[in-house]
């Protein structure tokens, strides 16, 4: 394959990454923050990010084990800017936003 070939594919998965990405997202923010459809998952998961860093006592290990800690630590950064956009976590987007992520 010539380089000009492997830079053309790269373009194009790009692109659909990045279209699908909007995808999701719209479709997630229709749903929640427009509708308020909240599962319970994605909701106990934003409010174990929000414990890592707003609790009295911040640390990682507030995050427990019982769900997998992953989907909530790549939450982190978008649960910290909640103070400028509030539906990020009162509406669990931050969970969509890490849906969407990896899905797209």
């Amino acid at each position: 394959m010539s380089a000009a070939a492997g830079r053309s594919d790269f373009r194009l998965k790009l692109t659909i990454f990045i279209v699908m990405l909007f995808v999701y997202l719209a479709v997630g923010h229709w749903l929640q923050v427009q509708n308020g459809f909240i599962m319970g998952d994605t909701l106990s998961r934003v409010v174990a990010t929000q414990s890592v860093l707003f609790s009295r006592d911040p640390h990682l290990a507030a995050l427990g084990f019982i769900f997998t800690p992953v989907a909530a630590m790549v939450q982190i950064p978008a649960v910290a800017l909640g103070a400028v956009w509030p539906d990020i976590a009162g509406r669990a987007f931050a969970g969509t936003i890490m849906s969407a992520t990896f899905m797209a």
